[in-house]
């Protein structure tokens, strides 16, 4: 576990009426992060989580300076962005990056995670995908870079070889280094893809 767990892990266990796990925690500190001033409703409504959670740790973060609290809403504190920075340090995650692939996926909205090694993966990656439908996706693709290439586990051993415009497009997104992976899941949601795709994070960095 990360070093930032020790704020993060308090923070869940002080939210009454429902287990909230590490990567709703996550979704909504990089949600008010890129959209923040923001309002609780809002934050509710983009991520799919109820009102009273979202009420109950907004309160939480904001008792331990994780968040200020302005007149157009809530905004991650210094302390905040620095707990979240420092936990997505620990993940290995490089970037989140949100990718034209309807064409490739057939989800409207795609968004991606690039992460650095170790990432721990079943075989076929069919898991990983069952898990991002389960919290809200429509699909999960799990592409690894390796000798040069990108493949597709079970799937593509050479991405440039089926899909070569795919392939250059996510060359020209990502600096990609030796066993990186870049994870994607599709809905017709940005937002709604947070929680999914940290779950996804978690899972593949080997937290659960």
């Amino acid at each position: 576990m990360s070093r930032t767990t020790d704020v993060i892990i308090p923070l869940l266990n002080s939210i009454k009426g429902r287990y909230l796990d590490i990567h709703d925690v996550l979704a909504i500190m990089i949600y008010i992060r890129e959209k923040g001033p923001i309002g609780r409703y809002s934050i509710c409504k983009a991520l799919g989580i109820g009102e009273g959670i979202i009420r109950g740790i907004i309160s939480r973060m904001r008792s331990m300076n994780l968040l200020n609290v302005l007149r157009a809403g809530v905004v991650l504190s210094d302390k905040g962005s620095e707990v979240l920075n420092n936990f997505l340090n620990d993940l290995g995650v490089i970037k989140i990056e949100s990718l034209k692939l309807t064409s490739f996926t057939g989800g409207l909205v795609n968004l991606s995670v690039q992460l650095r090694p170790p990432v721990f993966r079943s075989m076929s990656c069919i898991e990983e995908r069952d898990l991002a439908v389960r919290f809200g996706a429509r699909g999960a693709v799990i592409i690894h870079y390796i000798r040069g290439r990108l493949c597709i586990p079970s799937v593509y051993d050479d991405l440039s070889k089926e899909y070569p415009k795919i392939s250059r497009y996510l060359f020209t997104k990502f600096d990609l280094s030796e066993g990186d992976h870049i994870v994607i899941v599709f809905n017709s949601s940005k937002w709604y893809l947070l929680r999914p795709l940290m779950l996804l994070t978690l899972k593949l960095k080997g937290y659960f």
